[in-house]
């Protein structure tokens, strides 16, 4: 009997449950994969904010160089380029007056339409020069941040693929504006008033259960409600 209960003690059976050191092993590995997972969240959240941060302070730029050199002033889009580039550009003087016709033609439009409107688009964008105090080369966005959309208020138009700007003027006023961008875990939006310097920053998670889209297709989906909601809100 001797025997047989000193060999059970050295050799214990399987079915007698883990160790102390097993369970203290188990919990560091799970602490270990959500602090992975959290640092990522963060990391994409601090890349976010700083891409937001420039933009607000090139808004904020824009809107002080119209007033000082009496001219419009633009934040121009490059939304097909990868990666995509946005730049401060200075134009004509106060008595410049812009076409009425810069919006783009719906997608579903003739090839004479699009062509019509690049052409058209050209000639504006000759009126246009980078402001060199700020940043003479387009800035250019991280690979993992899109801006996703941006919505003009002032004809109710949302741009995701193609250039577009927001206008500055001498007087302060600026075009009502919102601006998307998305990382693969949330979007923000920032929203300009045309009159005031009030810039708003909004958080939304992005929700990806449940849905066999692509990152681009889901993220385009809840910008597009996120623009349709801010012109119900009243621009």
């Amino acid at each position: 009997m001797r025997i047989s209960l000193s060999k059970r003690s050295k050799h214990p059976r399987q079915n007698d449950g883990f160790s102390l050191i097993e369970v203290l092993v188990a919990l560091f590995l799970l602490s270990m994969i959500f602090g992975l997972v959290s640092m990522d969240n963060n990391n994409f959240r601090r890349e976010m904010n700083k891409v937001v941060n420039n933009l607000e302070s090139a808004i904020r730029f824009a809107v002080d160089e119209a007033a000082l050199k009496n001219s419009i002033v633009r934040i121009h889009f490059y939304l097909d380029r990868s990666p995509q580039e946005y730049r401060v550009e200075v134009g004509p003087d106060s008595s410049f007056l812009l076409p009425s016709d810069i919006s783009p033609p719906p997608h579903n439009s003739s090839l004479a339409a699009h062509d019509e409107f690049k052409q058209k688009q050209e000639i504006l964008n000759k009126q246009f020069n980078p402001v060199r105090e700020f940043q003479e080369q387009a800035h250019q966005l991280p690979d993992d941040i899109q801006i996703v959309a941006v919505g003009n208020g002032s004809d109710d138009t949302m741009i995701n693929d193609i250039q577009t700007s927001i206008y500055i003027y001498p007087t302060g006023e600026k075009d009502a504006a919102i601006i998307i961008l998305g990382s693969e875990e949330e979007l923000i939006s920032l929203s300009i008033d045309p009159f005031t310097m009030n810039l708003e920053r909004k958080y939304l998670p992005l929700s990806t259960e449940g849905t066999t889209q692509s990152l681009p297709e889901i993220q385009l989906d809840q910008a597009t409600s996120i623009f349709t909601q801010w012109l119900q809100e009243g621009v």
